[in-house]
C-alpha cells in the first residue's frame, strides 16, 4: 500500500474487506485528525508500541515523540499541507517508556486526515550498527597493517582506494591510470597482469618492487576480477601487502649465509678474500662498500673497494680513507678507534670535507654522490681491527640496514681476527722451529762427542766389568737422549703435516722386541720394575724402519716403566694378526679413563695436568711413526686396571704371499 493510494481511501469508513487489509498489514498504520489526535490504528501498530487500540485512540502524536522533535513535526506538517508526503526516521515512545526507532511515511489526505505508515527499524538499525562496527574494525585493522586496497574499472582507472602507502592519499589515486602511478617498466608489467585478470576472469598474484620517494618497497600483490550482479567482469579489485621487512630479512639472511660460505675456508691471500667481501657487501644493498684494516702501525689500510658502477673502481683507486664518524685518518696517519656503528640516513653536504686533500680527491668524492652512509667498526675480542663502510646515492639507509651491516661486520671481524691469530701463530712456529734447530744442533754435538768417547773407552775395558757396564749405561743414555731430540724434530715435522722419514726393510719382530727390552732393562731395574717379553714362535717378517720401531717401542716402554709402581710387571709382546703383527706393551699403572682415550695421541696432552713427568710428546710421535708405516694404534685401559698399548705393523709383502 502506498501513500498515494492511501490518499484515495478513507480508512475510518471502509468496508469489511478494506478493514481486513488494514489489519493484516505488516507495518503499523496510524490515522490522526488535523490536530494530531489518533482516530485509528491497526494491530501491527499496537503491537509495535505495546498499547491497545483504545490506549492509542484519542492520544496526540506529541505524546509519542520526544519533546525535542516537536519543531520538526510542525515543519513536516506544513510540508504535507502543501501536498507533499514526508518520509523520515523517528523515535516513538512505547508503553514501557522506551523509544522505538521507526521509519514513517506520512501524508495529509484531502479530507484532513493525517495518515502514517510506520515500519520498525530495530533490526535494520542493529544490522547497520553491526555493519558500521565491522567497517570500523576493518579500517582499524587495515590502518595498522601494511595492506593497501583498490578497485579499477575495465580501463584500469582507479575508482576506489584505501590505505595507500604514506604519504599518498586516496584522492591522489582515484581517477588515475596505472601509468600515472608507476615507472614505465613496472607500469607495463602491471597493466599486462591486470588486463589478463579482466579478460580471463582468473585471479593473479605476484611480487613487485617499487621505488617510492622515500625508498624502495616490496609488495605482495593479489588481484581478483570485480563482477556486477550479472556476473560480468566490470573491473578488478586488489590488495597489496607491504612485505619489505620480510623481503629484507630474507635477503639479509641470504647475504649473511653467502658471507659465511665465503669465509668458511679462508685459504689463499686474505687481502683478496676481503676484496671479495667488499663486492658481497653491495648486496646490503648499497652503491659502494669499503673495507679498511688497521695495520700493525695503527694506520688504516684500504683492502677492498667495490662499486655498483665498474667504471668507479679504477677512478676511486687512489681515494684516501673517507672521514667516517669517529674513525678518521689523522695527520700522522693514526686511526682513532670508533666506539659505535654509525648511521647517517641523510649525509650532510660537507660531511666528507675532512677527507678532501686536493682537487682530484674533491672530484672523486663528489662523483660518489654519497647521500646515505653506514660505517661499522670491525671489532673482535674488544680490539678494533678496521671498519666497513656502506654508502648509497640512490637509496636511504635505515636501522634495518644497520642491523644487517653490524652482523656482516661481526663475521668479517671474526675472520680477520682468525687470520691475524693464524699469522701470529705461524710466526711463533717459525721462531720455535728456528730455536729448536739451534738447540738440536747444540745438543747433538756434545752428545755425539760423549758417545764417541764412550765407544773408545769401552775398547780399553774388560767385558762385564763394573767399569764396562757403567760405560754401557752411558752409551745407552746418550742414545736415549738422541732419540728424545729426534722426538722434538719429529714433532716439528708432524706439526707441519709432513710425513716422517722412514727407511723400510724386512725386520724380524721378535728380534727388535728383544733388542729394545734388553736395552730398557737397566732403566726398569733402576725403577724396581720387572720387564719381560712374550713372543710366540714363527712370527713373519714385517716391513718397517728399524730405528723408528726402536724409537716407538722405547717411548711406550719408557711410559710403562714411568707410570708403574715399584715391584710392578711390564710386559712387551707380539702376536700375528691378519696380514700384520700386533705389538703390545702392558703396564700396571693407574689406568686411563675411557673419555681420555681420544686425546692420548694429541700433542702436549696429559691426563693429569699436575703430573709433570713428561711434556706430552711421546705418544704424539708414536702415532706419527705408526701412521708412517700405514699401521694402526689403540689402547685398552681403565682406571685401576693399568694400560695396554697396541700397535699393528703390516707384514712384509713377501711373507703375505706365502
Amino acid at each position: 500500500m502506498t501513500v498515494a493510494h492511501a490518499g484515495q481511501v478513507r480508512l475510518g469508513d471502509r468496508d469489511a474487506q478494506d478493514r481486513e487489509l488494514f489489519e493484516l498489514a505488516s507495518d503499523g498504520i496510524f490515522i490522526a485528525d488535523l490536530d494530531g489526535r489518533y482516530t485509528d490504528v491497526n494491530d501491527a501498530g499496537c503491537r509495535m508500541l505495546g498499547y491497545t487500540r483504545g490506549e492509542i485512540i484519542g492520544r496526540s502524536i506529541l505524546d509519542l515523540i520526544p519533546e525535542s522533535e516537536v519543531p520538526r513535526l510542525a515543519e513536516e506538517k506544513r510540508t504535507m499541507l502543501r501536498g507533499r508526503p514526508c518520509v523520515s526516521e523517528w523515535k516513538l515512545r512505547c508503553k514501557d517508556g522506551q523509544f522505538l526507532p521507526v521509519e514513517v511515511s506520512a501524508n495529509i489526505l484531502p479530507d484532513g486526515s493525517w495518515l502514517g505508515f510506520v515500519r520498525d527499524l530495530t533490526e535494520s538499525k542493529a544490522a547497520e550498527a553491526a555493519r558500521r562496527l565491522d567497517e570500523q574494525r576493518l579500517r582499524v585493522a587495515l590502518a595498522s597493517a601494511p595492506i593497501s586496497m583498490f578497485n579499477q574499472d575495465r580501463d584500469l582507472r582507479y575508482t576506489w582506494a584505501y590505505n595507500p602507502p604514506t604519504p599518498i592519499s586516496p584522492d591522489d589515486i582515484i581517477g588515475s591510470r596505472q601509468e600515472d602511478l608507476a615507472p614505465e617498466p613496472l607500469a607495463q608489467r602491471l597493466i599486462e597482469l591486470k588486463r589478463g585478470v579482466i579478460e580471463t576472469g582468473i585471479a593473479a598474484r605476484t611480487e613487485i618492487e617499487h621505488e617510492l620517494p622515500w625508498g624502495r618497497r616490496w609488495f605482495d600483490l593479489r588481484i581478483e576480477p570485480l563482477r556486477d550482479e550479472h556476473g560480468d567482469v566490470v573491473g578488478i579489485t586488489g590488495a597489496a601487502w607491504d612485505v619489505t621487512e620480510r623481503k629484507r630479512d630474507e635477503d639479509g639472511l641470504r647475504l649473511l649465509g653467502d658471507l659465511s660460505s665465503l669465509l668458511e675456508v679462508p685459504n689463499g691471500d686474505w687481502k683478496q678474500l676481503l676484496a671479495k667481501v667488499a663486492s658481497l657487501g653491495l648486496r646490503l644493498p648499497c652503491d659502494f662498500c669499503v673495507v679498511d684494516v688497521i695495520d700493525e702501525g695503527g694506520h688504516l689500510q684500504r683492502i677492498g673497494f667495490a662499486h655498483v658502477d665498474p667504471r668507479m673502481l679504477d677512478a676511486s683507486a687512489p681515494l684516501a680513507p673517507l672521514h667516517i664518524g669517529d674513525l678518521r685518518p689523522q695527520p700522522g696517519g693514526e686511526a682513532v678507534r670508533p666506539s659505535e656503528p654509525l648511521l647517517l640516513e641523510a649525509v650532510p653536504p660537507d660531511y666528507l670535507r675532512g677527507s678532501w686533500q686536493d682537487d682530484a680527491h674533491v672530484a672523486l668524492l663528489r662523483s660518489l654522490d654519497v647521500r646515505s652512509l653506514i660505517a661499522v667498526p670491525l671489532v673482535s675480542r674488544g680490539q678494533v681491527l678496521g671498519r666497513l663502510v656502506f654508502g648509497s646515492s640512490t637509496r636511504r639507509h635505515d636501522r634495518a640496514d644497520l642491523q644487517i651491516a653490524v652482523e656482516f661486520a661481526r663475521r668479517v671481524a671474526l675472520l680477520l681476527d682468525r687470520i691475524q691469530l693464524q699469522d701470529a701463530l705461524e710466526r711463533a712456529v717459525r721462531a720455535r722451529d728456528e730455536a729448536l734447530a739451534i738447540v738440536v744442533h747444540d745438543l747433538r754435538n756434545p752428545l755425539n762427542s760423549v758417545l764417541l768417547q764412550s765407544e773408545i773407552l769401552s775398547t780399553t775395558l774388560e767385558e762385564n766389568s763394573r767399569e764396562g757396564l757403567a760405560v754401557d749405561r752411558i752409551r745407552h743414555s746418550v742414545r736415549r737422549m738422541n732419540r728424545l731430540i729426534q722426538d722434538l724434530v719429529d714433532v716439528v715435522r708432524l706439526d707441519a703435516r709432513e710425513a716422517l722419514v722412514i727407511k723400510l726393510d724386512d725386520i724380524a719382530p721378535d728380534g727388535i722386541l728383544r733388542e729394545v727390552v734388553d736395552a730398557m732393562g737397566p732403566l726398569a731395574s733402576a725403577a724396581l720394575i720387572e720387564l719381560v717379553s712374550s713372543l710366540p714362535a714363527g712370527l713373519p717378517m714385517i716391513r718397517a724402519d728399524h730405528d723408528r720401531l726402536v724409537q716407538l717401542l722405547e717411548n711406550l716402554l719408557g711410559n710403562a716403566i714411568k707410570f708403574s709402581p715399584r715391584g710392578a710387571l711390564v710386559t712387551a709382546s707380539a702376536v700375528l694378526g691378519t696380514d700384520e703383527v700386533v705389538f703390545s706393551v702392558a703396564d700396571s699403572g693407574p689406568g686411563i679413563s675411557p673419555e681420555q682415550h681420544a686425546h692420548l695421541f694429541e700433542r702436549f696432552w696429559q691426563g693429569d695436568g699436575r703430573d709433570r713427568r713428561g711434556i706430552g710428546l711421546g705418544l704424539y710421535v708414536v702415532k706419527g711413526i705408526v701412521d708412517a708405516h700405514h699401521g694402526r694404534i689403540w689402547v685398552d685401559s681403565a682406571p685401576g686396571r693399568g694400560s695396554t698399548f697396541h700397535f699393528a705393523i703390516p707384514i712384509s709383502p713377501a711373507q703375505s704371499t706365502r
